[in-house]
Protein backbone atom coordinates (compact mmCIF):
# COMPACT_ATOMS: atom_id res chain seq x y z
CA UNK A 1 0.00 0.00 0.00
CA UNK A 2 1.40 3.31 -0.94
CA UNK A 3 0.41 6.75 1.07
CA UNK A 4 1.58 10.16 -0.50
CA UNK A 5 2.42 12.75 2.14
CA UNK A 6 2.81 16.09 1.09
CA UNK A 7 5.25 18.68 2.22
CA UNK A 8 4.28 21.86 0.07
CA UNK A 9 5.15 22.97 -3.14
CA UNK A 10 8.35 25.35 -3.86
CA UNK A 11 7.67 28.95 -4.50
CA UNK A 12 9.20 30.43 -7.73
CA UNK A 13 8.48 34.32 -8.31
CA UNK A 14 8.37 36.43 -11.28
CA UNK A 15 8.29 39.67 -11.30
CA UNK A 16 6.28 40.02 -14.92
CA UNK A 17 2.42 39.69 -13.90
CA UNK A 18 2.27 35.95 -14.93
CA UNK A 19 -0.90 34.26 -13.94
CA UNK A 20 -0.19 30.10 -13.76
CA UNK A 21 -2.54 26.81 -13.67
CA UNK A 22 -1.78 23.56 -12.95
CA UNK A 23 -3.80 20.22 -14.64
CA UNK A 24 -3.28 16.77 -13.06
CA UNK A 25 -3.73 13.59 -14.94
CA UNK A 26 -5.02 10.69 -12.89
CA UNK A 27 -2.91 7.19 -13.15
CA UNK A 28 -5.70 4.38 -13.99
CA UNK A 29 -4.17 2.45 -11.61
CA UNK A 30 -3.73 4.46 -8.61
CA UNK A 31 -6.67 2.75 -6.42
CA UNK A 32 -5.76 3.34 -3.07
CA UNK A 33 -8.03 4.04 -0.78
CA UNK A 34 -5.19 6.31 1.54
CA UNK A 35 -4.01 8.06 -1.47
CA UNK A 36 -7.18 9.26 -2.55
CA UNK A 37 -7.40 10.78 0.99
CA UNK A 38 -4.68 12.73 1.18
CA UNK A 39 -3.88 14.03 -3.05
CA UNK A 40 -7.34 12.88 -4.62
CA UNK A 41 -5.94 10.37 -6.30
CA UNK A 42 -3.95 12.15 -8.82
CA UNK A 43 -0.62 10.96 -10.31
CA UNK A 44 -0.11 13.63 -12.99
CA UNK A 45 -0.07 17.58 -13.21
CA UNK A 46 0.35 20.57 -16.35
CA UNK A 47 0.79 23.98 -15.03
CA UNK A 48 0.18 26.85 -17.42
CA UNK A 49 1.35 30.61 -17.08
CA UNK A 50 0.27 32.98 -18.60
CA UNK A 51 0.96 37.16 -19.00
CA UNK A 52 -1.58 39.63 -20.47
CA UNK A 53 -4.65 39.33 -23.07
CA UNK A 54 -4.87 36.16 -25.24
CA UNK A 55 -5.92 36.97 -28.91
CA UNK A 56 -9.70 35.93 -29.83
CA UNK A 57 -7.79 32.88 -31.72
CA UNK A 58 -9.43 29.40 -29.63
CA UNK A 59 -6.80 26.72 -30.53
CA UNK A 60 -2.75 26.81 -29.49
CA UNK A 61 -0.51 24.84 -30.48
CA UNK A 62 2.84 24.44 -28.76
CA UNK A 63 6.01 21.92 -28.14
CA UNK A 64 6.85 19.87 -24.97
CA UNK A 65 10.70 19.25 -23.61
CA UNK A 66 12.93 16.42 -23.63
CA UNK A 67 13.29 15.82 -20.00
CA UNK A 68 11.44 14.40 -17.22
CA UNK A 69 10.93 16.75 -13.80
CA UNK A 70 9.64 15.38 -10.42
CA UNK A 71 8.00 16.69 -7.98
CA UNK A 72 10.44 16.25 -4.88
CA UNK A 73 7.71 16.44 -1.73
CA UNK A 74 5.03 14.33 -3.10
CA UNK A 75 5.73 11.18 -1.99
CA UNK A 76 4.67 7.67 -1.71
CA UNK A 77 4.89 5.23 1.82
CA UNK A 78 7.07 2.05 1.09
CA UNK A 79 7.12 -0.56 3.60
CA UNK A 80 9.86 -3.31 2.97
CA UNK A 81 10.52 -6.88 4.46
CA UNK A 82 13.93 -7.62 6.33
CA UNK A 83 16.77 -9.27 4.29
CA UNK A 84 17.22 -12.78 3.80
CA UNK A 85 20.56 -14.18 4.02
CA UNK A 86 20.96 -14.38 0.04
CA UNK A 87 19.75 -11.35 -0.39
CA UNK A 88 22.45 -9.79 2.30
CA UNK A 89 25.15 -11.19 0.15
CA UNK A 90 23.94 -9.70 -2.79
CA UNK A 91 24.77 -6.31 -1.24
CA UNK A 92 28.47 -5.22 -2.14
CA UNK A 93 29.10 -4.01 1.21
CA UNK A 94 30.35 -5.14 4.24
CA UNK A 95 27.66 -5.76 6.81
CA UNK A 96 27.61 -6.36 10.72
CA UNK A 97 24.87 -7.88 13.01
CA UNK A 98 23.82 -4.70 14.14
CA UNK A 99 22.72 -3.21 10.80
CA UNK A 100 19.73 -3.16 9.37
CA UNK A 101 18.90 -4.37 5.79
CA UNK A 102 15.23 -3.80 4.57
CA UNK A 103 14.38 -5.14 0.92
CA UNK A 104 11.67 -4.11 -1.26
CA UNK A 105 10.58 -2.82 -4.57
CA UNK A 106 10.49 0.82 -6.24
CA UNK A 107 7.40 1.26 -8.08
CA UNK A 108 5.96 3.91 -10.38
CA UNK A 109 3.31 4.36 -12.96
CA UNK A 110 -0.40 3.11 -13.22
CA UNK A 111 -0.28 0.04 -11.03
CA UNK A 112 3.21 0.10 -10.32
CA UNK A 113 3.85 -1.36 -13.47
CA UNK A 114 7.35 0.30 -13.63
CA UNK A 115 9.62 -1.83 -10.90
CA UNK A 116 13.36 -1.62 -9.33
CA UNK A 117 14.56 -4.42 -7.02
CA UNK A 118 16.37 -2.18 -4.14
CA UNK A 119 17.73 -2.76 -0.27
CA UNK A 120 17.78 -0.26 2.45
CA UNK A 121 21.25 -0.49 4.70
CA UNK A 122 20.57 1.46 8.17
CA UNK A 123 24.10 0.99 9.68
CA UNK A 124 24.86 0.85 13.57
CA UNK A 125 26.60 4.35 13.11
CA UNK A 126 23.39 6.32 12.25
CA UNK A 127 24.55 6.35 8.48
CA UNK A 128 21.90 4.96 5.69
CA UNK A 129 22.18 3.88 2.42
CA UNK A 130 19.91 2.88 -0.98
CA UNK A 131 20.51 0.31 -3.20
CA UNK A 132 18.73 0.23 -6.64
CA UNK A 133 19.08 -2.94 -8.85
CA UNK A 134 19.20 -0.45 -12.19
CA UNK A 135 19.86 -3.14 -14.73
CA UNK A 136 17.94 -6.04 -13.37
CA UNK A 137 21.00 -8.39 -12.63
CA UNK A 138 19.71 -9.31 -8.80
CA UNK A 139 22.49 -7.78 -7.54
CA UNK A 140 23.53 -4.67 -5.55
CA UNK A 141 26.39 -3.15 -6.84
CA UNK A 142 28.98 -0.32 -5.23
CA UNK A 143 27.57 1.68 -8.29
CA UNK A 144 24.28 1.40 -7.27
CA UNK A 145 24.75 2.84 -3.88
CA UNK A 146 23.45 6.06 -2.80
CA UNK A 147 24.02 7.29 0.73
CA UNK A 148 21.30 9.61 2.67
CA UNK A 149 21.87 13.06 3.25
CA UNK A 150 20.83 14.40 6.86
CA UNK A 151 17.68 17.43 5.91
CA UNK A 152 18.49 20.81 7.86
CA UNK A 153 15.41 21.99 6.12
CA UNK A 154 12.70 19.97 7.44
CA UNK A 155 11.90 18.14 11.19
CA UNK A 156 9.98 15.56 8.94
CA UNK A 157 12.43 13.86 7.29
CA UNK A 158 15.95 12.50 8.61
CA UNK A 159 17.68 12.05 4.95
CA UNK A 160 17.14 12.02 1.64
CA UNK A 161 18.63 10.69 -1.85
CA UNK A 162 18.19 11.55 -5.49
CA UNK A 163 18.80 9.66 -8.20
CA UNK A 164 17.98 8.74 -11.66
CA UNK A 165 16.08 5.63 -12.93
CA UNK A 166 15.85 3.93 -16.88
CA UNK A 167 12.05 4.16 -18.25
CA UNK A 168 11.37 1.08 -20.40
CA UNK A 169 8.97 3.07 -22.81
CA UNK A 170 8.41 6.49 -24.17
CA UNK A 171 10.44 8.85 -25.53
CA UNK A 172 12.19 9.73 -22.31
CA UNK A 173 15.30 7.82 -21.02
CA UNK A 174 15.32 8.65 -18.01
CA UNK A 175 13.58 10.03 -14.69
CA UNK A 176 14.59 11.76 -11.13
CA UNK A 177 13.42 10.07 -8.58
CA UNK A 178 13.64 11.44 -4.37
CA UNK A 179 13.79 9.23 -1.76
CA UNK A 180 13.50 10.36 1.61
CA UNK A 181 13.63 9.09 5.74
CA UNK A 182 10.62 9.88 7.81
CA UNK A 183 12.03 11.53 11.39
CA UNK A 184 11.31 8.98 14.17
CA UNK A 185 9.13 11.70 15.68
CA UNK A 186 7.25 12.91 12.41
CA UNK A 187 3.41 12.22 12.63
CA UNK A 188 1.44 10.00 10.01
CA UNK A 189 -1.92 8.92 9.05
CA UNK A 190 -4.26 7.57 11.72
CA UNK A 191 -4.43 3.24 11.27
CA UNK A 192 -0.88 3.64 8.88
CA UNK A 193 2.19 1.23 9.66
CA UNK A 194 5.03 3.84 9.98
CA UNK A 195 7.02 3.86 6.39
CA UNK A 196 10.44 2.19 6.02
CA UNK A 197 11.19 4.73 3.42
CA UNK A 198 8.86 7.78 1.37
CA UNK A 199 9.30 7.35 -2.40
CA UNK A 200 8.78 10.16 -4.89
CA UNK A 201 5.92 9.42 -6.94
CA UNK A 202 5.12 12.17 -9.48
CA UNK A 203 6.87 13.12 -12.51
CA UNK A 204 6.02 15.78 -15.30
CA UNK A 205 7.24 16.98 -18.71
CA UNK A 206 7.40 20.61 -19.51
CA UNK A 207 6.31 22.60 -22.68
CA UNK A 208 5.89 26.13 -24.15
CA UNK A 209 2.73 27.27 -25.88
CA UNK A 210 2.53 30.43 -28.15
CA UNK A 211 -1.06 31.95 -27.11
CA UNK A 212 -2.06 35.52 -28.47
CA UNK A 213 1.42 36.71 -27.98
CA UNK A 214 2.69 35.42 -24.97
CA UNK A 215 4.29 32.36 -23.54
CA UNK A 216 2.28 29.60 -21.67
CA UNK A 217 4.40 27.47 -19.53
CA UNK A 218 3.05 24.02 -19.39
CA UNK A 219 3.53 20.97 -16.97
CA UNK A 220 2.13 17.84 -17.96
CA UNK A 221 2.68 14.85 -15.85
CA UNK A 222 2.93 11.12 -17.59
CA UNK A 223 3.00 7.82 -16.35
CA UNK A 224 6.40 6.62 -16.25
CA UNK A 225 5.22 3.24 -16.74
CA UNK A 226 3.85 3.63 -20.30
CA UNK A 227 5.58 7.01 -20.89
CA UNK A 228 2.16 8.16 -21.75
CA UNK A 229 -0.28 11.31 -20.60
CA UNK A 230 -3.74 10.61 -20.52
CA UNK A 231 -6.50 13.04 -20.58
CA UNK A 232 -9.36 11.51 -19.88
CA UNK A 233 -8.99 11.08 -16.29
CA UNK A 234 -8.28 14.30 -15.16
CA UNK A 235 -8.06 16.46 -12.21
CA UNK A 236 -7.17 20.16 -11.92
CA UNK A 237 -4.40 22.41 -10.06
CA UNK A 238 -4.23 26.00 -10.43
CA UNK A 239 -1.15 28.24 -9.31
CA UNK A 240 -3.20 30.87 -7.13
CA UNK A 241 -0.46 33.43 -7.04
CA UNK A 242 -2.82 35.92 -9.24
CA UNK A 243 -1.28 38.59 -11.23
CA UNK A 244 2.43 40.25 -9.95
CA UNK A 245 3.83 36.23 -9.49
CA UNK A 246 3.55 33.19 -9.57
CA UNK A 247 3.54 31.46 -5.93
CA UNK A 248 2.73 28.04 -4.89
CA UNK A 249 0.83 25.54 -6.74
CA UNK A 250 -2.65 24.78 -4.68
CA UNK A 251 -4.29 21.47 -5.58
CA UNK A 252 -8.07 21.86 -7.63
CA UNK A 253 -9.73 18.80 -8.21
CA UNK A 254 -11.86 18.82 -11.65
CA UNK A 255 -15.43 16.92 -10.76
CA UNK A 256 -17.46 14.81 -13.29
CA UNK A 257 -14.75 13.46 -15.37
CA UNK A 258 -14.33 16.53 -17.72
CA UNK A 259 -10.87 18.05 -19.00
CA UNK A 260 -9.85 20.79 -16.06
CA UNK A 261 -10.72 24.33 -17.29
CA UNK A 262 -7.99 27.20 -16.24
CA UNK A 263 -9.04 30.65 -15.31
CA UNK A 264 -6.59 33.22 -16.71
CA UNK A 265 -7.45 36.60 -16.51
CA UNK A 266 -10.95 36.76 -18.54
CA UNK A 267 -9.87 33.90 -20.60
CA UNK A 268 -10.70 30.24 -20.14
CA UNK A 269 -8.30 27.50 -21.68
CA UNK A 270 -8.03 23.79 -21.08
CA UNK A 271 -5.73 21.27 -22.36
CA UNK A 272 -6.98 19.28 -24.94
CA UNK A 273 -4.44 16.81 -26.81
CA UNK A 274 -0.93 16.09 -25.67
CA UNK A 275 1.58 13.58 -27.79
CA UNK A 276 4.83 13.00 -25.52
CA UNK A 277 6.30 11.02 -28.72
CA UNK A 278 5.73 14.03 -31.03
CA UNK A 279 6.37 16.30 -27.93
CA UNK A 280 3.29 18.07 -28.78
CA UNK A 281 0.29 19.50 -27.09
CA UNK A 282 -3.06 21.42 -27.98
CA UNK A 283 -4.79 24.41 -25.37
CA UNK A 284 -8.09 25.90 -26.68
CA UNK A 285 -10.49 28.76 -25.09
CA UNK A 286 -13.85 27.41 -23.65
CA UNK A 287 -16.82 30.27 -22.40
CA UNK A 288 -16.39 31.56 -19.15
CA UNK A 289 -20.23 29.56 -18.45
CA UNK A 290 -18.41 26.26 -18.20
CA UNK A 291 -15.89 27.82 -15.02
CA UNK A 292 -17.51 26.48 -11.63
CA UNK A 293 -15.51 27.21 -8.78
CA UNK A 294 -14.78 29.77 -6.39
CA UNK A 295 -11.86 31.95 -7.76
CA UNK A 296 -9.07 32.31 -5.54
CA UNK A 297 -6.45 33.45 -7.29
CA UNK A 298 -4.40 36.39 -6.13
CA UNK A 299 -6.45 39.25 -6.03
CA UNK A 300 -9.97 37.85 -6.62
CA UNK A 301 -12.85 38.51 -4.00
CA UNK A 302 -14.04 35.29 -2.34
CA UNK A 303 -17.99 34.99 -1.15
CA UNK A 304 -19.33 35.15 1.59
CA UNK A 305 -19.50 31.33 2.01
CA UNK A 306 -20.65 29.31 4.75
CA UNK A 307 -18.88 27.04 6.74
CA UNK A 308 -20.03 24.63 9.55
CA UNK A 309 -18.45 24.74 13.49
CA UNK A 310 -17.46 21.67 15.15
CA UNK A 311 -20.88 22.12 17.25
CA UNK A 312 -22.46 22.11 13.68
CA UNK A 313 -23.84 25.72 14.11
CA UNK A 314 -23.59 27.31 10.48
CA UNK A 315 -21.58 30.73 10.05
CA UNK A 316 -20.69 32.94 7.27
CA UNK A 317 -17.13 33.95 6.19
CA UNK A 318 -18.16 37.23 7.44
CA UNK A 319 -17.99 35.99 11.17
CA UNK A 320 -14.13 35.73 11.38
CA UNK A 321 -13.37 38.94 11.94
CA UNK A 322 -9.94 40.76 11.15
CA UNK A 323 -8.06 42.84 8.79
CA UNK A 324 -6.37 39.62 7.90
CA UNK A 325 -7.69 36.18 7.83
CA UNK A 326 -5.89 33.15 6.92
CA UNK A 327 -8.01 30.14 6.10
CA UNK A 328 -6.27 27.34 6.47
CA UNK A 329 -7.25 23.89 4.69
CA UNK A 330 -5.66 20.90 7.47
CA UNK A 331 -6.47 17.37 8.89
CA UNK A 332 -5.16 15.30 11.90
CA UNK A 333 -3.43 12.75 8.95
CA UNK A 334 -1.66 15.57 7.43
CA UNK A 335 2.00 15.42 8.73
CA UNK A 336 2.65 18.72 7.38
CA UNK A 337 -0.55 20.40 8.80
CA UNK A 338 0.64 18.76 12.19
CA UNK A 339 3.74 20.26 12.12
CA UNK A 340 2.52 23.88 11.32
CA UNK A 341 0.63 24.28 14.10
CA UNK A 342 2.92 25.68 16.13
CA UNK A 343 3.70 28.22 14.07
CA UNK A 344 -0.48 29.21 13.32
CA UNK A 345 -0.61 29.38 16.91
CA UNK A 346 2.62 31.78 17.85
CA UNK A 347 1.62 34.03 14.56
CA UNK A 348 -2.43 33.85 15.98
CA UNK A 349 -0.89 35.09 19.28
CA UNK A 350 1.38 37.57 18.13
CA UNK A 351 -0.94 39.13 15.61
CA UNK A 352 -4.46 38.74 16.78
CA UNK A 353 -4.82 42.18 18.50
CA UNK A 354 -3.50 43.53 15.32
CA UNK A 355 -6.25 42.41 13.48
CA UNK A 356 -4.99 38.70 12.43
CA UNK A 357 -7.35 36.19 12.74
CA UNK A 358 -7.82 32.02 10.84
CA UNK A 359 -10.45 30.03 9.88
CA UNK A 360 -9.16 25.89 10.08
CA UNK A 361 -10.97 23.73 8.12
CA UNK A 362 -10.87 20.20 8.57
CA UNK A 363 -9.86 17.56 5.79
CA UNK A 364 -11.17 14.39 7.23
CA UNK A 365 -15.03 13.41 7.12
CA UNK A 366 -14.66 10.45 9.83
CA UNK A 367 -11.95 10.96 12.44
CA UNK A 368 -14.02 14.18 14.39
CA UNK A 369 -12.98 13.18 17.66
CA UNK A 370 -9.61 13.35 16.45
CA UNK A 371 -9.94 16.96 15.47
CA UNK A 372 -11.95 18.01 19.00
CA UNK A 373 -8.66 16.61 20.50
CA UNK A 374 -5.73 18.06 18.73
CA UNK A 375 -7.89 21.57 18.65
CA UNK A 376 -7.96 21.11 22.35
CA UNK A 377 -4.57 19.80 23.10
CA UNK A 378 -2.50 22.32 20.79
CA UNK A 379 -4.48 25.48 21.89
CA UNK A 380 -6.29 26.08 18.68
CA UNK A 381 -8.14 28.55 20.07
CA UNK A 382 -9.19 30.14 16.60
CA UNK A 383 -12.36 29.09 14.61
CA UNK A 384 -12.63 25.82 13.75
CA UNK A 385 -14.83 24.29 11.00
CA UNK A 386 -15.66 20.45 10.23
CA UNK A 387 -15.36 19.14 6.68
CA UNK A 388 -17.90 20.08 4.33
CA UNK A 389 -16.93 18.32 0.72
CA UNK A 390 -18.72 20.31 -1.15
CA UNK A 391 -17.20 23.68 0.24
CA UNK A 392 -13.85 22.43 0.14
CA UNK A 393 -13.67 20.10 -2.77
CA UNK A 394 -16.37 21.59 -5.11
CA UNK A 395 -16.58 25.13 -4.16
CA UNK A 396 -12.77 25.54 -3.34
CA UNK A 397 -11.66 22.39 -5.55
CA UNK A 398 -8.79 21.56 -2.66
CA UNK A 399 -6.73 18.50 -3.45
CA UNK A 400 -3.75 19.69 -1.24
CA UNK A 401 -3.18 19.50 2.41
CA UNK A 402 -2.45 22.13 4.15
CA UNK A 403 -3.08 24.48 1.44
CA UNK A 404 -3.39 28.54 2.80
CA UNK A 405 -5.19 31.08 2.00
CA UNK A 406 -4.86 34.76 3.01
CA UNK A 407 -7.47 37.10 2.91
CA UNK A 408 -8.12 40.54 3.80
CA UNK A 409 -11.29 42.31 5.73
CA UNK A 410 -12.93 42.88 2.43
CA UNK A 411 -12.20 39.04 1.66
CA UNK A 412 -9.64 40.03 -1.64
CA UNK A 413 -6.99 37.38 -1.92
CA UNK A 414 -3.72 38.50 -0.78
CA UNK A 415 -1.71 35.16 -0.97
CA UNK A 416 -2.66 31.54 -1.82
CA UNK A 417 0.82 30.68 -1.63
CA UNK A 418 1.71 27.56 0.91
CA UNK A 419 5.28 29.08 0.37
CA UNK A 420 4.72 32.54 1.45
CA UNK A 421 2.06 31.26 4.40
CA UNK A 422 3.66 28.14 6.15
CA UNK A 423 5.64 27.85 8.66
CA UNK A 424 7.67 30.80 10.15
CA UNK A 425 6.95 32.65 6.04
CA UNK A 426 3.54 33.31 7.70
CA UNK A 427 4.97 35.86 10.83
CA UNK A 428 7.17 37.56 8.26
CA UNK A 429 3.69 38.03 5.76
CA UNK A 430 2.20 39.43 8.68
CA UNK A 431 5.02 41.73 10.19
CA UNK A 432 4.41 43.10 6.61
CA UNK A 433 0.60 43.84 6.83
CA UNK A 434 0.45 44.22 10.17
CA UNK A 435 2.92 46.38 12.07
CA UNK A 436 2.71 47.04 15.80
CA UNK A 437 0.66 50.57 16.54
CA UNK A 438 3.35 52.92 17.95
CA UNK A 439 5.45 51.79 14.41
CA UNK A 440 4.19 55.05 12.50
CA UNK A 441 4.96 57.47 16.12
CA UNK A 442 8.22 56.33 16.18
CA UNK A 443 9.08 56.83 12.28
CA UNK A 444 7.93 60.04 12.58
CA UNK A 445 9.85 61.02 15.89
CA UNK A 446 12.93 58.87 13.77
CA UNK A 447 12.45 61.52 10.95
CA UNK A 448 12.27 64.73 12.91
CA UNK A 449 15.27 63.58 14.93
CA UNK A 450 17.36 63.11 11.45
CA UNK A 451 16.25 67.04 10.70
Amino acid sequence: MTVPFRAGSSARDFDTGYVTVTLLVLSRGANEVMHRAVRLAFLAAATLVCVGPLAAQKVFHGKIGNAVHTFPDVLSAANWQKATPAELRSIAEPLSPSDRVLVGVLRFGGGGALQFPAALVEKADGSSALYVDQNLDGSFAASERHVFRRSERSSMYAGSVELELPLKHGPYARMPVVVKLLAPKAPIPPRMHRPDLLVGSEFYVRGEVQAGGHTVVVRLQFDPASGSVDLDDAAEWMNLGGAGAVDDMSGRRFPNGKLPIFHLGSYYLRVSAVDPGAHTLTLESVPASEYKHIDWTRGSVLPNFVWTGLNGQKHRFSDVKGSYRLIDFWATWCGPCVEDIGALRASYEKFHARGFNILSIDGDPTEMYKVRRMVLKDRMVWPQARFDRPLVVTDFGVSEWPTLILVDQKGKVVSASNAALYGDALERMLASLLPPANAGREQKAKERRNH
